[in-house]
């Protein structure tokens, strides 16, 4: 039988686990380090999401994130909301999508990568646009 698998422990992940307590002492370092490969590479992706904060509509829409979608519908709110999707949208996405897809999370990891891809090449357009004005302006 090959072990060789892709976390590098040569043990291959067979469960979740959310919260790893590493002051524990365990007398299988092979069931430690699982927890640690897994705490580390299978969570959902955290951070900012350039996606959300982009698009918050149809971010919001296309995750699922239905009181989020009516909030970004409140004109002048919408503005402020923008960060708060941006912060915390993946960690609001994951609740819908763990809970209707049984935790597949690099799945959902690979989802809100190519969100984050996209908001961050429409951002990039919008500034570059945004410069060429300005610069068009004074000439």
């Amino acid at each position: 039988m090959d072990n060789n698998f892709e976390n590098g422990f040569g043990i291959e992940p067979t469960q979740f686990v959310e919260n790893v307590d590493l002051s524990q002492k365990t007398a299988n370092p092979e069931t430690l380090a699982e927890q640690v490969f897994l705490q580390d590479e299978l969570q959902p992706v955290r951070g900012w999401n350039f996606g959300a904060f982009t698009f918050p509509l149809l971010w919001c829409l296309f995750n699922g994130c239905m009181w989020q979608f009516v909030i970004v519908l409140i004109p002048g709110v919408n503005q402020i909301f923008r960060f708060f999707l941006g912060g915390f949208g993946n960690r609001w996405a994951w609740k819908v999508y763990g809970e209707d897809r049984m935790g597949d999370v690099e799945r959902f990891n690979r989802i809100q990568k190519r969100w984050n891809i996209a908001g961050i090449i429409a951002l990039s357009i919008m500034a570059i646009i945004g410069i060429i004005g300005i610069i068009s302006s004074f000439s």
